[in-house]
């Protein structure tokens, strides 16, 4: 009898093992997408995102919301935590320091449990009731990156793709199709496979800019994309204090610049070789776009650039490389208006020092 009785709870503790393993493997198949929302900054916005994701066709324990606090000063958390009192697949995690875009995409896609995950800026938001046909998309076609429209929140179409069926493998035929993937590129108009980042090692870097390399690597690697002529994100083009829409700064440009750089002499020889001339093709009009911006930097930003550019002789080797002549004419001219700059105070002084004697 006692045997007995010890087999009926061993028995029992078993079945609640079993249960256990397949509520977790149920929770796990039942998160088929993480979103991903690192925040800075955007009390006035951040709502309207989270209404978005919240205003969706896919029952909500099918998905998860992950918000980063990067050491936001605002009240963007106090909407955050409204809205996590009304809906239990919604994360908080806070950053003790503050890490930048990049880190903060990381934290979130290591604390992520779906198999799709979406980057989402939280000055934007998405178009509602999507989400059943963006996944459908991605599971039935087991893609590794969905890449799809960009629109601004007028509804202005910034992006449009030519749609392409499911790219798989690097053949040269394929490259072409490839090709608009790089060519915008932020993370919040596509969908990544989770285990794709993961096992490849696609995290984020904190450098203004640093989506050029993540795209690049991720494309470079991908076996499974598509191109779809859909929209499915609004870009905000209203908030001028979001990073890439505030004034350019000396460490933006040099960011960027150290960024390209990166691109072409530490990862193109990552990059399979049909692949190169696409890459290739891509970073110089970035670096032109970005060093044109410079003559519109208050002069300490352009001294503080040039100052930064010197104790990085090859960083301005490859801009002058790789630039374009407009793009050189505008470094030179900003070395011009230094040195005249320099000549005149040192002449206005030697006047000065005339008139006195």
């Amino acid at each position: 009898m006692y045997f007995i009785g010890e087999y009926l709870v061993i028995a029992s503790q078993l079945m609640e093992y079993v249960i256990f393993i397949d509520a977790y493997d149920m929770e796990k198949q039942q998160i088929r997408i993480s979103f991903i929302l690192p925040f800075y900054g955007v009390e006035r916005y951040i709502g309207k995102c989270l209404e978005s994701i919240y205003s969706q066709d896919v029952p909500e324990e099918q998905y998860e919301v992950i918000c980063v606090n990067d050491c936001s000063l605002d009240h963007s958390e106090d909407v955050v935590l409204e809205y996590a009192q009304k809906h239990v697949n919604l994360t908080l995690i806070r950053h003790d320091v503050n890490k930048k875009l990049g880190a903060a995409r990381n934290t979130g896609l290591r604390a992520s449990k779906g198999r799709y995950v979406w980057f989402i800026d939280t000055d934007d938001y998405i178009q509602e009731n999507c989400l059943a046909h963006v996944l459908d998309l991605c599971e039935k076609n087991d893609l590794e990156i969905l890449h799809f429209n960009i629109q601004d929140n007028f509804g202005n179409i910034m992006r449009r793709l030519v749609p392409t069926d499911v790219i798989t493998g690097p053949e040269e035929e394929l490259i072409s199709e490839k090709q608009q993937c790089i060519e915008i590129t932020f993370p919040w108009n596509r969908i990544y496979k989770r285990e794709f980042l993961i096992e490849n090692g696609l995290w984020f870097n904190d450098l203004y800019g640093g989506d050029v390399i993540h795209t690049i690597l991720a494309v470079n690697v991908c076996q499974r994309i598509m191109n779809v002529d859909e929209f499915f994100h609004f870009y905000r083009v209203d908030n001028m204090s979001s990073d890439t829409k505030s004034a350019a700064t000396a460490q933006k440009v040099y960011d960027m610049s150290y960024v390209l750089a990166q691109a072409i002499h530490g990862i193109v020889p990552q990059i399979k070789p049909q692949w190169k001339p696409e890459i290739a093709e891509c970073v110089p009009w970035r670096i032109n776009t970005s060093i044109r911006g410079v003559m519109r930097l208050p002069k300490d930003e352009q001294k503080k650039l040039l100052s930064m550019l010197r104790n990085n002789p090859s960083l301005f080797k490859f801009i002058h490389q790789h630039g374009d002549y407009q793009a050189r004419l505008v470094l030179s001219n900003i070395c011009v208006l230094r040195m005249a700059s320099f000549v005149y105070v040192n002449l206005r002084n030697i006047k000065r020092k005339i008139k006195k004697s």
